[in-house]
């Protein structure tokens, strides 16, 4: 899937006219940014609840409880994809 993308194409093919080897270029894949910032949301999110119930009171807490666990899902949903593509990635390359 990697260089059915013009873009990937174009950069290796450029990386090598520059006469880079092909041994120095790391090659991710397209999702490790939307992982990424989910994982940050998602930090962000805790933190920020954290903070309401330290000053809220002990009642939050289930509702904190609640609210950490269920905008877990779509960042191990990235992340299991971004593992899969990473272990596919070596042989599209080759």
């Amino acid at each position: 899937e990697y260089f059915t993308r013009l873009w990937c194409t174009f950069e290796i093919a450029s990386w090598l006219t520059l006469g880079k080897p092909m041994s120095s270029a790391v090659l991710c894949p397209l999702n490790q940014a939307l992982a990424c910032l989910l994982l940050l949301s998602y930090i962000n999110t805790i933190i920020m609840i954290w903070s309401i119930s330290r000053v809220s009171g002990y009642w939050v807490y289930a509702f904190a409880a609640l609210a950490v666990l269920l905008p877990a899902y779509p960042p191990m949903h990235v992340f299991r994809h971004l593992a899969h593509e990473l272990r596919q990635l070596p042989s599209q390359i080759r």
